[in-house]
């Protein structure tokens, strides 16, 4: 099961990357609705199987400036060392 739930976690860090690619924004939410029996009823799931959770796809707005990254390079982060 835990397999199962890396592997989907992983494929929606690729849809992440992925729309970000296409300009297209994504946020990725775990809502606590998610883990109740009713939305599971709504999907079709059983109740042994789990939601990892709801992914906004959108196009920003026009008006709004993007978020700038704030990261420092990895250079920065990373010290090499001889064996």
């Amino acid at each position: 099961e835990v397999e199962e739930i890396e592997a989907g976690a992983c494929a929606l860090q690729n849809l992440s990357l992925a729309s970000t690619a296409a300009g297209v924004g994504s946020f990725w939410s775990s809502t606590p609705l998610i883990y109740s029996s009713e939305f599971k009823e709504w999907l079709g799931i059983s109740a042994h199987h789990h939601c990892l959770g709801l992914i906004y796809l959108g196009y920003p707005r026009a008006d709004r400036p993007t978020a700038k990254s704030v990261r420092t390079s990895i250079s920065e982060k990373i010290t090499w060392a001889d064996a």
